[in-house]
């Protein structure tokens, strides 16, 4: 029987599937870059709060922020 490998608990938000989570009670950071993207999906996911934060590469400055408080969105499942 083959053993099935999972992706640590970092790399898991990042895999193909939609059933492995990053979990962490305080806050979750990750830096992408988006030169080549224009749209950011977020399957899955439970929290209370996200950052959104747009960096110029260039000049380190922020161009773009957002914070959006999830809890006053009802799911659906």
């Amino acid at each position: 029987m083959a053993t099935k490998i999972r992706p640590t608990n970092y790399f898991a938000m990042l895999d193909n599937e939609t059933q492995t989570q990053t979990e962490n009670a305080e806050s979750i950071v990750i830096t992408i870059d988006t030169s080549n993207f224009d749209t950011l999906s977020l399957l899955g996911l439970f929290a209370t709060d996200i950052e959104i934060t747009l960096t110029d590469n260039t000049s380190s400055q922020v161009v773009y922020t957002k914070t959006i408080e999830t809890y006053r969105y009802k799911s659906n499942h």
